[in-house]
């Protein structure tokens, strides 16, 4: 486990934002609908990453067991030729010359002055021959790049130089706009070693956050942190019974159809009704649950005990397949003509009513000097003297 702090000295002029043409005047109505335009294409690309995700997770899955090895293997091999593709340029003669020749010398000469030695060779190429070398050039990077796999000194400077990435961006973003943080990385599995890391942009943050947070230790934090995350990141594996198991799900259940609920309606402050749905939610928004796999539509805390139900719901709303959608007029209109009807015939449910509804309410106890001091002395310790607080006397103004 290691604590690094910043040793940069930070001396940087403040930078004049600027000048840009003023954007044209928009009604209240446009953004609304430019605002919910983004809003649906958005969730329409998290839509579709995620069905690609689920697929190329099930097919490192299925590969693992049709030959072996782990399902993380399989993704890196089908991921990690990003890296080589970026940025990739067409080979040329003179390239592909020099590494056959680095390829067929097994004297260790360097490789420059092994082309300046034999560049006359070169030179003595026909065309046909400079394209035989290029395509077998090419065909070696392309083998190289698909079949790419970190290994484990490999990880450990990939992280290494991230993090160094990560605090050189925290110094600029700190001499340019005067901020302070700290950040912490801790690996995920057990392929290479890396020990957890916490970087602070000054020894006064850290010495400040280990007195004023209880129990607020780094070393013991990374720990943590870096075995929750190789054991899988699964916090449901750590409940020990049914029961925490349970409440876990249904407060997990809850706010996601929360969040969903006011993704969809733009406003962060709404709040979700179950009982009255149809008339604080659906004729409201204009919007309606669909998907939903329990039994009965209700609140997650009035659903069975029965985990694989829960987990049931909890998938389907982390997947999508249960979620709030807009309704269209006709729906809307039917909706509300139903709960109209309804209404008139007296079917809603009714708010309960008081268990001392009609009844006369007993008025609260006048506080006392005694009780007055007593309670004082508690809150101000011994040797405190509290009375009761008075109106202060105004000079030259008779009693």
């Amino acid at each position: 486990m290691s604590v690094v702090h910043s040793a940069s000295e930070i001396i940087a002029k403040p930078l004049e934002p600027t000048q840009r043409r003023k954007p044209p005047t928009l009604t209240t109505e446009k953004r609304k609908e430019i605002a919910k335009e983004r809003q649906e294409k958005t969730a329409a690309i998290d839509g579709e990453v995620y069905k690609w995700w689920e697929t190329t997770q099930g097919l490192a899955v299925t590969l693992a067991e049709k030959y072996g090895r782990d399902a993380n293997y399989y993704l890196n091999l089908m991921l990690s030729g990003a890296v080589k593709l970026k940025g990739g340029r067409k080979g040329n003669a003179y390239n592909a010359w020099l590494h056959h020749l680095s390829q067929t010398n097994n004297d260790g000469v360097d490789v420059v002055e092994l082309g300046q030695e034999n560049i006359e060779d070169y030179y003595n190429l026909t065309d046909e021959q400079k394209n035989e070398l290029v395509k077998e050039f090419e065909e070696e990077k392309k083998s190289q790049t698909h079949g790419l796999r970190l290994g484990a000194r490999a990880r450990t400077k990939d992280v290494s130089v991230t993090c160094k990435k990560i605090e050189d961006l925290f110094t600029g973003i700190q001499g340019r706009a005067g901020v302070e943080g700290f950040y912490m990385i801790v690996r995920s599995n057990g392929d290479y070693s890396f020990k957890p890391r916490f970087w602070f942009t000054s020894e006064s943050l850290d010495e400040y956050l280990r007195g004023a947070v209880r129990r607020f230790e780094p070393e013991k934090i990374g720990v943590l942190a870096e075995a929750f995350a190789i054991s899988g990141a699964n916090f449901f594996s750590y409940l020990k019974n049914p029961k925490e198991k349970v409440s876990h799900l249904k407060a997990e259940i809850r706010d996601m159809v929360l969040e969903a609920l006011r993704e969809i309606t733009s406003n962060p402050r709404v709040a979700m009704s179950y009982v009255h749905f149809t008339r604080n939610i659906e004729l409201v928004y204009r919007v309606t649950m669909q998907g939903w796999t329990a039994s009965r539509f209700c609140n997650p805390s009035d659903l069975s005990n029965n985990i694989e139900e829960l987990q049931k719901l909890r998938d389907a709303l982390a997947g999508d397949q249960c979620k709030f959608v807009r309704l269209t007029d006709s729906q809307y209109n039917a909706i509300k003509q139903k709960y109209e009807a309804q209404a008139a015939e007296g079917l809603l449910p009714e708010r309960q009513k008081r268990s001392d509804a009609g009844m006369k309410r007993k008025k609260a106890p006048k506080a006392t000097a005694d009780s007055e001091s007593r309670a004082g002395g508690e809150e101000g310790g011994e040797g405190s003297s509290a009375t009761l607080s008075k109106r202060p006397r105004v000079e030259g103004k008779d009693d």
